[in-house]
């Protein structure tokens, strides 16, 4: 993946880019943050910065929770909540992702400040 970006700067005469990777797993198994590092390493002067976002230190895998975990958040925000509570009704058939009832929290106070 690093090469198609590498290609990508090329063929688009980009000069030197500002990479930004987060540590999203592709399809292919790799992550944004460290496709932009090889990108970094292998053509430093097609870098001018390089951003990695949430990149862990060790070759991690997502936990098999990731999909149920996007799926709980998705219909939290398709229920439109307004209310911790209301968070809690969504969440109950998914208990057993244990980190969803934090990030409900936060994602409520979040919503909280933009209104």
């Amino acid at each position: 993946m690093a090469a198609d970006v590498q290609d990508f700067i090329r063929d688009h005469h980009l000069g030197t880019a500002i990479l930004i990777g987060h540590s999203i797993v592709e399809a292919d198994g790799k992550r944004g943050a460290k496709v932009a590092m090889a990108v970094a390493i292998q053509s430093p002067q097609l870098v001018h910065s390089l951003i990695p976002v949430d990149n862990a230190p060790v070759d991690a895998h997502l936990s098999s929770d990731f999909p149920r975990y996007v799926r709980a958040m998705r219909e939290i925000e398709d229920a439109k909540v307004s209310r911790q509570a209301q968070a809690d009704v969504v969440l109950k058939p998914y208990e057993s992702v244990r980190s969803l009832m934090a990030v409900s929290q936060w994602t409520l106070q979040s919503q909280e400040k933009r209104d």
